[in-house]
Protein backbone atom coordinates (compact mmCIF):
# COMPACT_ATOMS: atom_id res chain seq x y z
CA UNK A 1 0.00 0.00 0.00
CA UNK A 2 2.75 2.44 0.74
CA UNK A 3 4.43 1.83 -2.91
CA UNK A 4 1.01 2.86 -4.35
CA UNK A 5 0.82 5.98 -2.44
CA UNK A 6 3.82 7.56 -4.75
CA UNK A 7 3.17 5.81 -7.39
CA UNK A 8 -0.11 7.65 -7.68
CA UNK A 9 1.55 10.83 -6.87
CA UNK A 10 3.73 10.15 -9.88
CA UNK A 11 0.78 9.96 -11.90
CA UNK A 12 -0.73 12.93 -10.57
CA UNK A 13 2.16 14.68 -11.74
CA UNK A 14 2.08 13.40 -15.10
CA UNK A 15 -1.08 14.30 -15.48
CA UNK A 16 -0.15 17.67 -14.23
CA UNK A 17 2.98 18.50 -15.93
CA UNK A 18 0.95 17.24 -19.72
CA UNK A 19 -1.43 19.69 -18.91
CA UNK A 20 0.58 22.33 -18.09
CA UNK A 21 2.88 21.82 -21.18
CA UNK A 22 -0.20 21.92 -23.05
CA UNK A 23 -1.01 25.08 -21.98
CA UNK A 24 2.43 26.59 -22.18
CA UNK A 25 3.10 24.83 -25.67
CA UNK A 26 5.22 22.05 -26.74
CA UNK A 27 8.03 23.33 -29.42
CA UNK A 28 8.60 26.35 -31.46
CA UNK A 29 7.25 24.16 -34.13
CA UNK A 30 4.03 23.24 -32.62
CA UNK A 31 3.50 27.09 -31.36
CA UNK A 32 3.11 28.51 -34.97
CA UNK A 33 0.92 26.05 -36.07
CA UNK A 34 -1.46 27.69 -33.47
CA UNK A 35 -1.17 24.97 -30.63
CA UNK A 36 -2.15 23.99 -27.83
CA UNK A 37 -5.07 25.65 -28.22
CA UNK A 38 -9.37 24.75 -27.22
CA UNK A 39 -10.62 26.67 -29.17
CA UNK A 40 -12.30 24.34 -32.11
CA UNK A 41 -12.19 27.66 -34.51
CA UNK A 42 -8.53 27.63 -34.58
CA UNK A 43 -7.72 23.75 -34.66
CA UNK A 44 -7.22 22.60 -38.13
CA UNK A 45 -10.30 20.65 -40.07
CA UNK A 46 -9.13 17.31 -41.64
CA UNK A 47 -11.90 16.19 -43.65
CA UNK A 48 -12.26 12.42 -44.10
CA UNK A 49 -14.06 10.53 -45.98
CA UNK A 50 -16.41 8.05 -44.16
CA UNK A 51 -14.71 5.28 -44.26
CA UNK A 52 -11.33 6.53 -43.21
CA UNK A 53 -13.12 8.65 -40.35
CA UNK A 54 -14.76 5.93 -39.06
CA UNK A 55 -11.39 3.81 -39.02
CA UNK A 56 -9.31 6.88 -37.82
CA UNK A 57 -11.49 7.38 -35.15
CA UNK A 58 -11.24 3.90 -33.84
CA UNK A 59 -7.49 4.14 -34.19
CA UNK A 60 -7.53 7.27 -31.78
CA UNK A 61 -9.99 5.36 -29.15
CA UNK A 62 -7.32 2.21 -29.19
CA UNK A 63 -4.43 4.65 -29.05
CA UNK A 64 -6.55 6.06 -25.58
CA UNK A 65 -7.08 2.99 -24.60
CA UNK A 66 -3.75 1.58 -24.88
CA UNK A 67 -2.52 5.05 -22.81
CA UNK A 68 -4.65 3.55 -19.84
CA UNK A 69 -3.50 0.05 -20.23
CA UNK A 70 -0.04 1.94 -19.94
CA UNK A 71 -0.52 3.87 -17.24
CA UNK A 72 -2.40 0.62 -15.27
CA UNK A 73 0.87 -1.42 -15.88
CA UNK A 74 3.38 1.42 -14.51
CA UNK A 75 1.04 2.55 -11.87
CA UNK A 76 1.95 -1.29 -10.50
CA UNK A 77 5.45 -1.76 -11.67
CA UNK A 78 4.77 -3.73 -14.27
CA UNK A 79 7.20 -2.14 -16.84
CA UNK A 80 7.86 -4.90 -19.59
CA UNK A 81 4.16 -5.30 -19.97
CA UNK A 82 3.54 -1.07 -20.56
CA UNK A 83 6.76 -1.58 -23.11
CA UNK A 84 4.49 -4.63 -24.59
CA UNK A 85 1.78 -2.35 -25.06
CA UNK A 86 3.44 0.96 -26.20
CA UNK A 87 5.68 -0.52 -28.92
CA UNK A 88 2.73 -3.25 -29.99
CA UNK A 89 -0.35 -0.63 -30.11
CA UNK A 90 1.69 2.92 -30.48
CA UNK A 91 5.29 3.17 -31.39
CA UNK A 92 6.50 3.30 -35.02
CA UNK A 93 6.29 -0.83 -35.55
CA UNK A 94 2.09 -0.58 -34.61
CA UNK A 95 -0.63 -0.77 -37.21
CA UNK A 96 -1.50 2.77 -36.88
CA UNK A 97 1.28 4.32 -37.33
CA UNK A 98 1.63 3.52 -40.84
CA UNK A 99 -0.17 6.17 -41.73
CA UNK A 100 2.60 8.76 -40.57
CA UNK A 101 5.63 6.88 -42.03
CA UNK A 102 4.78 6.50 -45.53
CA UNK A 103 7.14 7.90 -47.29
CA UNK A 104 4.98 9.71 -49.97
CA UNK A 105 6.01 7.84 -52.86
CA UNK A 106 2.40 6.80 -54.73
CA UNK A 107 3.68 5.76 -58.48
CA UNK A 108 3.64 2.29 -59.32
CA UNK A 109 6.59 1.07 -60.81
CA UNK A 110 5.65 -2.36 -62.09
CA UNK A 111 1.96 -1.08 -63.56
CA UNK A 112 0.03 -3.13 -61.39
CA UNK A 113 -3.04 -2.49 -59.25
CA UNK A 114 -1.92 -1.02 -55.73
CA UNK A 115 -3.39 -2.44 -52.62
CA UNK A 116 -4.66 0.59 -50.92
CA UNK A 117 -4.72 -0.69 -47.06
CA UNK A 118 -6.52 1.73 -44.35
CA UNK A 119 -3.29 3.34 -43.75
CA UNK A 120 -1.90 4.20 -47.14
CA UNK A 121 -5.34 5.61 -47.19
CA UNK A 122 -5.63 7.69 -44.47
CA UNK A 123 -2.32 8.88 -45.29
CA UNK A 124 -3.22 10.39 -48.74
CA UNK A 125 -5.94 12.69 -46.44
CA UNK A 126 -3.82 13.63 -43.44
CA UNK A 127 -2.38 17.04 -44.04
CA UNK A 128 1.76 17.07 -43.69
CA UNK A 129 2.17 18.95 -40.18
CA UNK A 130 -1.06 16.49 -38.79
CA UNK A 131 1.92 13.63 -39.95
CA UNK A 132 5.06 14.99 -38.36
CA UNK A 133 2.64 15.02 -35.30
CA UNK A 134 1.25 11.52 -35.53
CA UNK A 135 5.29 10.61 -36.52
CA UNK A 136 6.53 12.43 -33.83
CA UNK A 137 3.91 10.36 -31.09
CA UNK A 138 5.02 7.21 -32.42
CA UNK A 139 8.76 7.58 -32.21
CA UNK A 140 8.02 9.09 -28.48
CA UNK A 141 6.36 5.93 -28.08
CA UNK A 142 8.64 3.49 -29.31
CA UNK A 143 11.33 5.70 -26.87
CA UNK A 144 8.78 5.34 -23.94
CA UNK A 145 9.00 1.29 -24.90
CA UNK A 146 12.39 1.26 -24.67
CA UNK A 147 12.84 3.00 -21.63
CA UNK A 148 9.97 1.04 -20.00
CA UNK A 149 11.69 -1.93 -20.73
CA UNK A 150 15.02 -0.74 -19.41
CA UNK A 151 12.78 -0.12 -15.94
CA UNK A 152 11.68 -3.64 -16.11
CA UNK A 153 15.57 -4.84 -15.40
CA UNK A 154 16.89 -1.95 -13.07
CA UNK A 155 13.84 -1.07 -11.24
CA UNK A 156 14.08 2.69 -12.21
CA UNK A 157 10.75 3.75 -13.39
CA UNK A 158 11.56 7.39 -13.25
CA UNK A 159 13.05 7.55 -17.50
CA UNK A 160 9.86 5.79 -17.81
CA UNK A 161 7.61 7.99 -17.08
CA UNK A 162 9.74 11.06 -18.63
CA UNK A 163 9.30 8.74 -21.48
CA UNK A 164 5.74 8.80 -21.27
CA UNK A 165 5.10 12.36 -20.46
CA UNK A 166 7.23 13.10 -23.46
CA UNK A 167 4.88 10.81 -25.78
CA UNK A 168 1.37 12.05 -24.09
CA UNK A 169 2.61 15.68 -24.98
CA UNK A 170 2.53 14.70 -28.70
CA UNK A 171 -0.72 13.35 -28.19
CA UNK A 172 -1.78 16.52 -26.95
CA UNK A 173 -0.23 18.75 -29.48
CA UNK A 174 -2.17 16.85 -32.09
CA UNK A 175 -5.45 16.85 -30.97
CA UNK A 176 -4.80 20.77 -30.08
CA UNK A 177 -4.34 21.49 -33.25
CA UNK A 178 -6.57 19.11 -35.58
CA UNK A 179 -10.05 18.17 -35.46
CA UNK A 180 -11.90 15.92 -38.57
CA UNK A 181 -15.09 16.16 -39.96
Amino acid sequence: MRRSIPVFLLIIGLVISVNAQAQQGMSNHEHSMGTPTTDLVARHVVNFPPAIQTHFLANMRDHLKALAEILTAMSSGQYAKASKIADARLGLHSPGAKACTLDGKKSNTQNKPMKMDMGTMMHQFMPPDMQKLGLAMHKAASQFAAEAEKASKNGNGKPAFAALAHMTQRCVACHAAFRIR
